[in-house]
C-alpha cells in the first residue's frame, strides 16, 4: 500500500486517526481523502513528516488551527494541486482559526492551497509564525483568508520568519483597524525575505 515516489517510502492517509501523531517518526505520506478534523493536527516531537495533500482537503471543523508545528518540520506539496487546508462552516458560521500555526518549528510549502480560513481572535488566517517559527514557501498558494487581526494571509510575530521563493498570497482581507496588512503582516523583531512568487489582491 505504500507509494514509491522519489527514493522514499509513502505512506497512505485515509483518515484523521491515521495522521502522524505524537512519537511517531519522521516520514512520507500522501492523502487517499478528504479528512475532517476536531482537534488540531500538532508536530511537536522533533519529527520531519512531508505530506502530499495529493488533491485532498484538510478541513477543520472547530474553533481552532487545522495544523500546528511547534518542534518538528512539516513539509507541504500537492501533486494534483487541487488540495486545500481549510476550515469548514458551522450552519452560516465558519469555524475560527489558521490554516498552520507555526509556533517554533519549521514549515515548508511547496504545493498544496491554504484557503477559506478565518481568524477573529488573532493574526494570521492562512499561517501565523510566532515564537521562533520558520516558514518556507516555494510553491502553492495562500488565498481567501480573513483575519480580524494583522495579516490575515501570513502574520509575523515573537521573531518568526518568512522566506518567500515562490507561490501566491492573493486575495486575503484583513479587517484590523490598524491598517495590519491583509497579505503578509511583519510584526517588530520577525523577518521577511521575498525572492520570488506573487503577493497580490489583498
Amino acid at each position: 500500500g505504500s507509494l514509491e515516489h522519489g527514493g522514499g517510502t509513502w505512506t497512505p492517509i485515509n483518515g484523521a486517526d491515521e495522521l502522524p501523531g505524537y512519537g511517531v517518526t519522521s516520514g512520507y505520506y500522501y492523502l487517499t481523502n478528504n479528512i475532517t478534523l476536531t482537534e488540531t493536527w500538532s508536530i511537536n516531537n522533533g519529527q520531519n513528516i512531508v505530506l502530499c495533500l495529493n488533491g485532498y482537503s484538510i478541513t477543520m471543523n472547530k474553533d481552532t488551527s487545522v495544523i500546528t508545528i511547534d518542534y518538528g518540520t512539516l513539509t507541504l506539496c500537492d501533486c494534483t494541486g487541487n488540495g486545500e487546508i481549510t476550515h469548514g462552516t458551522d450552519g452560516s458560521t465558519k469555524f475560527n482559526g489558521s490554516g498552520v500555526c507555526v509556533g517554533g518549528g519549521t514549515f515548508n510549502m511547496y504545493g498544496g492551497q491554504i484557503t477559506g480560513n478565518t481568524s477573529t481572535t488573532s493574526s494570521g488566517g492562512g499561517v501565523s509564525v510566532t515564537q521562533g517559527g520558520k516558514f518556507h514557501m516555494y510553491g502553492g498558494e495562500i488565498s481567501g483568508n480573513t483575519s480580524s487581526g494583522d495579516g490575515s494571509g501570513v502574520s509575523l510575530a515573537s521573531a518568526g520568519s518568512f522566506s518567500m521563493y515562490g507561490g501566491v498570497i492573493s486575495n486575503n482581507t484583513s479587517s484590523s483597524s490598524n491598517e495590519g496588512g491583509g497579505g503578509v503582516h511583519v510584526g517588530a523583531g520577525t523577518s521577511f525575505t521575498m525572492e520570488g512568487g506573487t503577493i497580490s489582491s489583498n
